[in-house]
This record gives C-alpha cells, structure tokens and sequence, in this order.
C-alpha cells in the first residue's frame, strides 16, 4: 500500500471540508453581516468568516469570541495590519479558539496584478503580507 505523505493528506482533507458554497454579503444568524461566508450545513453556523476593508474592534472582538470554530480572515487593501491585530490579539486572549484567524494585506497594486481582463483572480499566499493567529492547522 502507498503511503500518502501527511501533508498531503491533509491538504485533502481540507479541500474536501472547503467544497462548502462560499456566499457573498449574506445575513447569517448574528446581528453583523460578513463579507464572505460559508455554512457548516449540519451545525448551521459559519465555517469560514471573511471581512475585507473596514471593520471596527467591536465587530471584530465579537467575531473572535462569538465564533471560535470558525476560520477568520480579514482583509486590507494597501493599510497595515495593526488596525485589526490589535482587537484580534485581545479577543483572542480571551477565547478558547480551535480555528485559525488569518490577517492579510493586499499590495496597493493588487488589482493590476491579481485580476486579469476577463475578472478571473490568481493569487497566491506569497504575494500578499499574510499573518495567521492561532491554531496553524485549524
């Protein structure tokens, strides 16, 4: 029997987790909106949380500590990070989290080099300054 490397079974375990429909600016049951979401279906409750551009501590200490098992990602477009880090640092000191939060920042030429004529985006992990908070392999 060939033995599958463990990253790389982890790597497909994660993608089939991911075959979730990622929804854009959707209500979920919580009195903020996300920007990006994907459902856990059976739980009814967001898998995946995405924020791009602005957002407040208040929204982004709630969403650390409302949501532990769900994977975070807030996004900026050519700002720092420490905006964000800072709120997330402190909920996260505070929470029992088992999903990751992951923080990135776009480079201010993002869209001529992320985005092709025809709207299709490519980009990788390594052309954005990316920071992960909490578990690594949640």
């Amino acid at each position: 029997m060939r033995r599958t490397p463990l990253r790389l079974r982890q790597l497909c375990e994660r993608i089939s987790k991911l075959k979730q429909v990622l929804n854009v600016e959707v209500a979920v049951d919580d009195k903020y909106k996300p920007d990006v979401v994907a459902m856990d279906r059976r739980r009814g409750r967001p898998q995946f949380w995405g924020e791009a551009g602005a957002v407040g501590p208040d929204k982004t200490e709630h969403l650390v500590t409302a949501y532990p098992d769900t994977h975070l990602a807030f996004s900026k477009w050519d700002r720092s990070l420490d905006a964000v880090r800072d709120p997330v640092d402190r909920a996260a000191q505070t929470a029992d989290r088992t999903a990751p939060i992951d923080l990135f920042r776009v480079p201010a030429d993002g869209a001529e080099r992320f985005v092709d004529a025809k709207g299709r985006i490519a980009v990788s992990r390594d052309d954005l300054t990316w920071v992960r908070v909490g578990p690594a392999d949640g």
